[in-house]
């Protein structure tokens, strides 16, 4: 479930949700529909993209793109839980914005896309021009993925995601849980089991507001 009160947008308003990650899954999506906003839906893995486009074309305002996100430079894992990744088809977050010039504001985003975030968020916080596509933005629901199986954080990535949201953006945490994920993805980075990080679990959800 969702918290209609933290919903950042009002009824009037023009909204685009960007959904980065959808592996079949589209309540979110769904979701941000009934609130009045349109909907560009992201996901590069190969076997989902027939699926991906088909269920789009069912739903009103819904655009999907065969696209994934990533960072300037990828350390980028060409398969998944989902299937093959389409590597050619990644982009950062500014260039998805600028391929969307007719689109309403990004008002709302979510990223789960197994490690991609850290790489993304990483060249927005050191790129100003690039971060300019993430400042309309008042809803950010994020997945992090910390499982060395998947694309794991460095530990410059991982503190300046935390620094670039909450100090430099001003986002605030509103919601955080945990995703233990399939078997063969339950650890962390090596720095994070040091740290003290809990070892039998792949992810963390976590929502942020402004």
């Amino acid at each position: 479930s969702y918290c209609d009160a933290l919903w950042p947008v009002k009824a009037a308003e023009l909204c685009a949700a960007y959904v980065i990650g959808i592996g079949g899954e589209w309540t979110f999506t769904r979701y941000s529909l009934s609130k009045g906003c349109e909907v560009h839906a992201y996901d590069p893995t190969v076997q989902l993209r027939g699926s991906h486009r088909r269920s789009a074309s069912r739903m009103r305002k819904t655009h999907f793109h065969f696209a994934g996100l990533g960072g300037m430079t990828n350390i980028a894992s060409s398969s998944n839980s989902y299937g093959t990744i389409e590597d050619a088809r990644l982009m950062t977050l500014d260039q998805m914005v600028a391929s969307r010039p007719g689109a309403a504001p990004m008002r709302v985003l979510t990223i789960d896309c197994e490690g991609c975030e850290w790489a993304a968020i990483e060249h927005l916080a050191q790129n100003a021009t690039a971060a300019a596509a993430l400042r309309p933005v008042k809803l950010l629901m994020l997945e992090l993925h910390v499982s060395p199986s998947m694309i794991p954080p460095t530990p410059t990535q991982f503190t300046a995601l935390f620094d670039f949201l909450i100090v430099r953006e001003g986002f605030r945490l509103w919601a955080l849980r945990t995703n233990d994920g399939y078997p063969f993805d339950q650890k962390v980075a090596d720095f994070l089991g040091v740290g003290g990080l809990n070892a039998g679990l792949c992810c963390y959800e976590l929502a942020f507001v402004r």
